[in-house]
Order: structure tokens, then C-alpha cells, then sequence
């Protein structure tokens, strides 16, 4: 018997439908998979082929470009180029003419080769521009992008390897702006932005020509621009709802106070300011911002960073965010004291994430009920190193002192933690205590006469009281562990100054964080069996600094 042809059977037939094959797509995260499906038959190949093209990668050490790119490269429309030089562009880009997406990432091309591309390409269906360049300067390039990227709707650029920002006048932004009216995003790192001459803000006759954009996404890192051109900036985009201004030394009080009136649906603000050129006026602006206006913040997401956010700045944020505010990231603020944050935890009862490394909080706040943190039932991330517990740095002895007093502010974060039952993601210090580190944060048992306590295991919480009677298995491995119901399942741990774990340690890690996905460590050990049985339990392991955690 004949078997069937599969390019005549009609349900691979069926599965071929373009309507099909979109919505299958969605559901794979493998190219593997995809591969397979082109080798079925000819149906199958013709049908998923532009699938497996759609999106391209590519590094200059990979080496040679496959050929094959000559005859599908038109299938492509996000392309990914990491370290590329002119003569890679020349090989990639004129067999991809259909591009939507393109990120060239710490390129060496220069402008010369780039934009006769851009060109072609922004005249078509360019959608999404992502630079990170060597060579070619904002000046350069942005005039390339308002005279031929008109359907941009996400831009973002970087030019960090210059040793001098990257100048760009204020008056091209703001033609970028006004000739991609779909733009919605802008994200601008190491840029000098010049003020026009002939551009002033708020004069009568500027303000009836001023064209409104859809921008709602503004980043602007390490950018230095006037207060004149930062208002004007922020004039044309009504819409936003996600700003970010970091490093800026030349922003005053008057540019910063006026960011809710301009930007009245504003859910998201990052402040970082450089603490030399600020303190005790740039404290009064926070207090401000934050104060009773005829235009109030309404903010979700909330990062503010240097030494001129205190106390009474925080005292102003959990005043006027309480009933919105999910996300309060404090990191080196370094006159941010235990007052400030007990007022935050007393009043935003919504708040998910909470980020106070660098600050001047104590273990202090770790005392007290669980009904002292409001946001108990809702906290899932928390950003508390170097906070109680001492750090020893990379050599000390065992028997130094501090250690016992680390043993005792950890038993108090402890015990905190245990009342967080959303908790999943924690950064803490580990200076001297791996025995705790190794315990995990589950609820224990009673202390037996030794004053130690011990996970509860199965006999236990038999014979538990009623509030510790609800169980749930969290074990890796048969005959694990278990965890009271309402404890914490931790997923990225971020344990800075801990120990290597290995042998035995490292089984009662795993046991003890059976939900673990994630653990970074700012002393990278050199051990292959430490690694090899993370990535066996399912955890990535990251070995960076102290500063590391998203």
C-alpha cells in the first residue's frame, strides 16, 4: 500500500493556513521547533520557512553570514547585530528590505555606511530603531532620522563610548518628534542636548506653533540638557506616562516642580541627580513635588536616588502615593533614615516593591507585628543589603564578634521575612551567617533545649497547633522539606557576601528553596559542582556585584 503524500493530506494541509501558523507561532519559544516543522514536507516548509526568518541574530565572532540570507533574508523583519563594522552591514542589510525591528548593539559602523540603510529602510516599514555605537554621533545621525524614519514608534539610542557627551540641538529633537508622529517611545543615553537660540519657552507666539507628540515612554540617561529645553521637551508630550531623568547636573527646582503640571497622566518617575550640584534646595523641589497641587501624582513606579532625598521627602511620598504607589525604589539615598521608611510601611498598603539599598535604614524596621507593615500581603520584591547585617568583607575570622551580631539582626529579617507570604524575590546580606543562609525562611518549629530550631518535616506538623496545620509540599526531591502555608516562596535570591555552596550545603539549599528560579552572589565561585547543580535543580546562577539585582 502507497502511503499518502503529505503535501496532499489535509489536515497538514490545514495546519499550513497563515491564520494558523501566526497563532501556533505565539505559543513556541524554541526555533527548533520551527526547523522541524520545515522539514515535515514541502507544504509545511513553504508555510513556516518565513516563520523561522522572521527574526535574525547575528555577532561578528559567529562569523560568515549564511548564504542562504541572499534568498530569505526578505522574510525577515527584526534583526538583532551585536559588534558589527561597516563591512557586516553591507553583507546583511540589502537582502533585508522588509525590516521592522533593527538593533545594532555596541556597533563600529560609521554613518557613511548606516544611513543610506536607514534610508531605504525608514521609507518603508521601519518600526523600531535601537543603536549603541562607537562611531557616529547624535548630530549625525538624528537629521537622518527626521528626514526618512517617519513611521519610528520606538527610538532608542546610546553613544556611552564617546569621552565627551554627544551633541544634539534641541531643535532636531524636537523635529523628531514632530515628523514620527507614531513615536512612542524615546530613550537618549550620554547626550548633550543644545538650547536654539530662536527657542524659548512659554513665549506667546512659541506656543500656538507647538506640535503635540504621542510620546508616552522619555528616557533620558546621562543627558545634560537647560531647563529651557527639558520644559520645552516636555510641553510636546502631554501623553507621557513614563519618565526618567537621570544624571543630570543642570536641572534647577523650576524644571523639576513642573513636571506633574506637564505631564498630567504621569504613572511611572525615576529622578536620579547628581548629589554635588544638589542638597537642601533639591530637597525642598521633592517636598514640593510631592505636596498638594492644583496638578497631584498619581504615581505606580517611583525611584528617586542622591542625597537630597531625606525623610521629609519620604514623609511627602507616603503622604500623597499612598492610595497608588506599587513601586518605591530608595536605593543610595543615603539621608533616607528608618523614619522616612516607617511612615512608607504604615501607609502604602499596595506597595509590591520595596528597594532600600544604600540608605540609612537600621534593622529597626524588622521589629514589631506583622500588622506594622502594611503592605505585608502585597510585598513581593525587597531590597534590604547591608541592612542589619554588618558587612565583613571578603577575609575575617571565625570567631570575630561581629558575626554573633549578625546571627541576631538576621534572626530579626528572619522572622520579618516569614511574615510576607507574597515575598519572591529578596536581596540581603549574608556576611558570616551561611548556617542561616542554608536554613531557608520557612516557618520553624518550637525551639528545642539546644535553642536551635529546625524545618518542619511531615511528624512534625502532625502535631503543630492549628495555625501551623496547613501544609503544602515544597520539596525538589521525595522526602524533602515542607512549608506552613503563607510562607514565603522565594524565586531570586540575591545573597550578597554568601559562601560557596557545595556537598551537603548545597542539598539543604535546594531543599530549603524549593521555588527558587534565580540566585545571584557577588563572590563568584570558580566551583563547576556548584553551578552544574543549580542548573540541574532549575536555577540560573549569576555571579556580579554588590549593585546587581533586576
Amino acid at each position: 500500500m502507497t502511503p499518502p503524500n503529505n503535501d496532499d493530506n489535509k489536515a497538514v494541509q490545514a495546519l499550513a493556513l497563515p491564520e494558523l501558523v501566526d497563532a501556533i507561532a505565539l505559543h513556541l519559544k524554541s526555533q527548533r521547533v520551527i526547523a522541524t516543522a520545515c522539514l515535515v514536507c514541502k507544504v509545511w516548509r513553504e508555510a513556516w520557512t518565513p516563520l523561522l526568518w522572521r527574526s535574525l541574530g547575528f555577532d561578528r565572532s559567529d562569523g560568515a553570514v549564511p548564504d542562504s540570507i541572499v534568498l530569505q533574508g526578505h522574510h525577515t523583519k527584526n534583526l538583532t547585530y551585536d559588534y558589527p563594522k561597516d563591512e557586516h552591514l553591507d553583507l546583511v542589510l540589502p537582502h533585508c528590505p522588509n525590516l521592522q525591528s533593527l538593533n545594532l548593539s555596541c556597533t563600529k559602523a560609521t554613518i557613511e555606511v548606516l544611513a543610506p540603510f536607514l534610508m531605504d529602510l525608514g521609507g518603508r516599514r521601519l518600526r523600531q530603531f535601537e543603536l549603541d555605537t562607537y562611531m557616529i554621533r547624535a548630530s549625525d545621525l538624528l537629521p537622518v532620522l527626521v528626514g526618512h524614519c517617519h513611521r519610528l514608534e520606538q527610538v532608542i539610542l546610546s553613544f556611552p563610548y564617546f569621552k565627551e557627551r554627544s551633541e544634539l540641538s534641541s531643535r532636531t529633537l524636537m523635529r523628531l518628534l514632530e515628523m514620527c508622529p507614531r513615536l512612542r517611545e524615546l530613550e537618549l543615553t550620554w547626550v548633550e542636548i543644545l538650547d536654539d537660540v530662536t527657542e524659548v519657552v512659554g513665549e506667546s507666539e512659541g506656543e500656538e506653533h507647538v506640535v503635540q507628540s504621542r510620546l508616552e515612554i522619555l528616557s533620558l540617561d546621562a543627558v545634560t540638557q537647560s531647563d529651557t529645553s527639558f520644559l520645552g521637551l516636555l510641553e510636546r508630550c502631554p501623553q507621557l506616562w513614563m519618565l526618567h531623568v537621570g544624571g543630570n547636573p543642570t536641572l534647577t527646582n523650576a524644571s523639576i516642580y513642573r513636571i506633574p503640571e506637564l505631564c498630567p497622566n504621569l504613572d511611572s518617575l525615576t529622578i536620579i541627580l547628581q548629589t554635588r550640584d544638589r542638597h537642601a534646595s533639591s530637597t525642598h523641589t521633592f517636598e514640593q513635588l510631592f505636596q498638594k497641587t492644583d496638578w497631584p501624582l498619581k504615581l505606580r513606579y517611583l525611584c528617586l536616588s542622591g542625597d537630597s532625598v531625606d525623610d521629609r521627602v519620604v514623609a511627602q511620598i507616603a503622604s500623597s502615593q499612598a492610595p497608588s504607589l506599587r513601586t518605591l525604589d530608595l536605593r543610595h539615598c543615603r539621608e533616607v533614615t528608618d523614619l522616612g521608611v516607617e511612615l512608607v510601611l504604615r501607609r502604602c498598603a499596595l506597595l509590591e516593591t520595596l528597594l532600600l539599598f544604600g540608605t540609612a535604614v537600621t534593622n529597626a524596621i524588622m521589629e514589631g507585628p506583622q500588622e506594622r507593615w502594611k503592605c505585608f500581603e502585597t510585598l513581593k520584591e525587597l531590597d534590604i543589603r547591608k541592612i542589619g547585617v554588618t558587612d565583613l568583607g571578603h577575609r575575617y575570622p571565625q570567631d570575630d564578634p561581629r558575626i554573633k551580631q549578625n546571627r541576631e539582626a538576621f534572626t530579626k529579617i528572619r522572622r520579618r521575612v516569614q511574615m510576607l507570604p507574597r515575598l519572591q524575590k529578596l536581596a540581603m546580606s549574608f556576611y558570616g551567617i551561611h548556617e542561616e543562609l542554608l536554613q531557608g525562611f520557612y516557618y520553624e518549629s518550637t525551639q528545642g533545649e539546644d535553642g536551635g530550631g529546625r524545618m518542619l518535616d511531615c511528624e512534625v506538623m502532625n502535631g503543630a497547633d492549628a495555625a501551623c496545620s496547613s501544609t503544602v509540599a515544597t520539596s525538589r526531591e521525595s522526602g524533602g522539606n515542607v512549608a506552613v502555608q503563607g510562607s514565603p516562596r522565594l524565586r531570586t535570591l540575591n545573597a550578597l557576601g554568601a559562601s560557596a555552596l557545595l556537598g551537603e550545603d548545597m542539598d539543604r539549599f535546594l531543599d530549603n528553596y524549593p521555588y527558587l528560579t534565580r540566585l545571584v552572589m557577588n563572590r563568584p565561585s570558580s566551583s563547576h559542582e556548584m553551578r552544574e547543580r543549580l542548573f540541574g535543580a532549575g536555577v540560573s546562577f549569576v555571579a556580579g556585584d554588590s549593585h546587581l539585582w533586576q
